[in-house]
């Protein structure tokens, strides 16, 4: 399946697509509700939002750790500006 974005927003409970785009009457769409951060804070004044986003962060630090190999090196610090001996630009073919 195939797929266009177009941008829209809300206007008297409707939702009114930007840009006068004009969709076929046999469209189907998904609608997807895009919240600012501090709306979506607003409305759960129980934290629940930074909690959830702490979270996701914790999460995708946990998982970054299995995209390197135990044996790998660190290369936080290194600068790599080396260049490759071996590496021919494919215009001077």
């Amino acid at each position: 399946m195939s797929y266009t974005t177009y941008s829209a927003h809300i206007r008297q409970h409707r939702i009114v697509l930007d840009a006068g785009a004009i969709l076929p009457e046999s469209a189907e769409a998904i609608i997807v509700i895009l919240k600012k951060p501090e709306e979506s804070e607003k409305q759960d004044s129980s934290g629940a939002f930074r909690e959830e986003q702490q979270d996701w962060y914790a999460l995708a630090a946990h998982n970054l750790q299995y995209a390197y190999d135990e044996h790998e090196p660190d290369y936080s610090d290194v600068p790599l500006q080396e260049t490759n001996p071996l590496f021919r630009p494919s215009f001077l073919n």
